[in-house]
């Protein structure tokens, strides 16, 4: 049941954050995408702790960190 809500996060996370916020980040200005990003950011931290805490790992997780990677690496580009 554990395993199943972290999964089912980890999906919305994906689809919600990771790659429409990558797009949003590449395509606009870095103050409209700062709100979605910090809010993603606050998430997937949620989510890695969780997963630590229950002692659960799967697949999914693994592409919300490399979503993970690749916004804060574009944000971070964008921003300077």
């Amino acid at each position: 049941m554990i395993v199943r809500k972290l999964e089912n996060d980890s999906r919305k996370l994906i689809s919600w954050g990771g790659e429409t916020l990558l797009k949003r980040i590449k395509s606009q200005r870095i103050e409209r995408a700062k709100k979605e990003f910090l809010r993603f950011d606050r998430e997937y931290r949620r989510l890695v702790s969780m997963h630590e805490v229950f002692d659960v790992k799967h697949e999914l997780l693994n592409k919300v960190m490399e979503l993970a990677r690749e916004l804060r690496i574009e944000y971070e580009r964008r921003n300077q």
